[in-house]
């Protein structure tokens, strides 16, 4: 065999390969999964948006149902990123357990896919925030993902199942704060954390502003209540100032930077 025709089979070849690498890759393109959003609106209620504008709501079992198979999760928030906070969007059920980090200014966060189970319940909540009702949804039998594909309509014309039972932490319920709580990690790790200038030991239940200056990326703030999952306001890798909004319940309470940075304090009914 020739050099010639050795190497004009090769071509062929190539060719044909990348044909058909193009072909999987229009397959694929055209079978890609449909969106499953999980998004934070506007007055800072969690919601899951599909494909097709249905927003589901529901926060007790078993909620909406929806078709089973593979979605692209997106999480997003529709806060202005001036009154955001920080989220830890989680979704679990039945081979499901995905956790996305989102920031503000970070929108939208990277797609990761998975598979719904069909007959299953699955639950979306923010980890970070606790007391910002969850969503619960479930999979009916039959059907398929792909029945979700559509343009996404906006509040005004897109469906909505269930009902917005959600408390908002940032938004309209800045307005109604007892007091603002300032919060200072500084460069070397203290924490400092007063309330109208003065060191906190004791205060009353509500909502509160907390306005953290972290000057440092080795700690960052995290705020819980004794036997109650903690609120992590700013991370580690966070510097600069933020300001979020929480209800403190009556109970003990501690703001933590590191072991050797902690404030307790008492808020009382």
């Amino acid at each position: 065999m020739s050099l010639v025709t050795h190497r004009a089979r090769l071509v062929v070849l190539l060719v044909g390969l990348l044909a058909l690498t193009g072909a999987a890759g229009v397959h694929a393109a055209r079978t890609a999964a449909p969106s499953l959003t999980l998004n934070v609106s506007t007055n800072g209620a969690l919601e899951i948006v599909l494909g097709n504008g249905t927003r589901l709501r529901t926060a007790t079992a078993p909620g909406a149902s929806i078709p089973p198979g593979p979605y692209l999760a997106i999480v997003a928030s529709d806060v202005p990123d001036s009154q955001d906070i920080f989220h830890m969007f989680h979704l679990f059920g039945p081979g499901v357990n995905l956790s996305s980090d989102l920031l503000p200014c970070e929108n939208p966060a990277p797609v990761n896919t998975v598979t719904l189970q069909p007959g299953a319940t699955y639950t979306y909540e923010d980890s970070r925030h606790p007391d910002i009702t969850h969503v619960v949804f479930t999979t009916s039998v039959s059907g398929s993902s792909a029945d979700t594909v559509g343009s996404a309509g906006g509040p005004a014309t897109a469906k909505t199942t269930g009902s917005v039972g959600n408390s908002s932490v940032v938004g309209s319920g800045i307005k109604n704060v007892r007091g603002t709580l300032a919060a200072t990690i500084t460069a070397a790790g203290g924490l400092s954390v007063s309330l109208n200038g003065k060191g906190l030991s004791r205060l009353k239940a509500g909502r509160y502003a907390i306005a953290v200056d972290d000057r440092t990326r080795r700690d960052g703030l995290t705020i819980g209540r004794l036997h109650a999952s903690p609120v992590v306001v700013t991370g580690p890798s966070f510097t600069g100032r933020h300001t979020v909004t929480m209800y403190l319940a009556a109970g003990r309470w501690s703001a933590y930077a590191s072991p050797r940075a902690k404030r307790v304090f008492t808020v009382v009914a």
